[in-house]
C-alpha cells in the first residue's frame, strides 16, 4: 500500500504520517505540505507546494493507492468564508475528482460531527457540502471521520479544544461518546486501520466509533 497524506502539519495529520512510517505494510508515506518537513524517515516523501494547484497534487497521485486527506483550517485562523471554504472544502474535493481518475482505491477523509448539507450552521454545512461532492466521484472507497472536538499538539492554542479538556476531565463518562471530545491519535488510529478494508462504498465513522480507538 502507498499512502499520500494531505494536512500533514496539524494534530490529526502529523499521527497519521507516524502510525504509517511505523506500519511494514506501507511502501512509502508521500505527503504534500505547505512547510518544509519536521521530520525524516526512509519512506516519507515530502514535497513542499500549493495546494490549490491541480497540477501539485495530480503530479504526486502517481502511484498512490490511499490518500489520507486531513486538511482543515479554523475561523480564528482563516475569518474570510470563502478562503476558508476554498480550504475545507475545495482541496478535499478537487483532491477527489483528480484522484478518480487514476489508480486510487481509497480516500479516507477527516470531517466532523453534525456534517449536513443543508444544515444552517456554516461549518457543519461546509463539511457536509464536502462530504457529498467528495462522495459522488468515482473513488471505489471513501470512509468519512466525523469527531467531535479534537484534542491533540498543536502550534497554537484554541479555546475550544481547551474548555473540551476541562469538560471531560470534570465530568467524565457523564457525557456521551457522541459529544466527548477525541484525541487525535486516536483519529488517526481509526483511519490506518479502516485504510485495510477493501469493500468499495461510502462509510461514515462516527465520534462514539472513533473513541474505541
Amino acid at each position: 500500500m502507498r499512502a499520500l497524506v494531505i494536512g500533514a502539519t496539524g494534530a490529526v495529520g502529523s499521527e497519521v504520517i507516524k502510525g504509517l512510517l511505523n506500519i511494514e505494510g506501507w511502501k512509502f508515506v508521500r505527503v504534500l505540505a505547505r512547510q518544509k518537513a519536521s521530520i525524516a524517515h526512509p519512506k516519507l516523501q515530502w514535497h513542499v507546494g500549493d495546494l490549490f494547484s491541480d497540477e501539485f497534487i495530480s503530479t504526486h497521485l502517481e502511484d498512490i493507492t490511499h490518500i489520507f486527506m486531513c486538511i482543515g483550517t479554523t475561523r480564528k485562523k482563516t475569518p474570510d468564508r470563502e478562503t476558508y471554504r476554498t480550504i475545507d472544502y475545495g482541496i478535499p474535493v478537487r483532491t477527489a475528482q483528480l484522484a478518480a481518475n487514476t489508480d486510487v482505491y481509497h480516500m479516507l477523509v477527516v470531517s466532523a460531527i453534525g456534517s449536513n448539507p443543508k444544515s444552517w450552521i456554516f461549518y457543519s454545512k461546509l463539511k457536509g457540502e464536502m462530504e457529498r461532492d467528495v462522495a459522488s466521484t468515482a473513488l471505489p472507497r471513501v470512509d468519512f471521520f466525523r469527531p467531535s472536538t479534537i484534542i491533540g499538539q498543536r502550534p497554537e492554542r484554541r479555546p475550544a479544544e481547551e474548555w473540551a479538556i476541562k469538560i471531560d476531565r470534570w465530568l467524565g463518562g457523564l457525557i456521551p461518546n457522541t459529544y466527548r471530545a477525541v484525541r487525535a491519535e486516536q483519529i488517526a488510529r481509526a483511519m490506518i486501520d479502516r485504510a485495510k478494508l477493501t469493500e468499495e462504498g461510502r462509510y461514515y465513522v462516527e465520534n462514539a466509533e472513533i473513541l474505541k480507538y
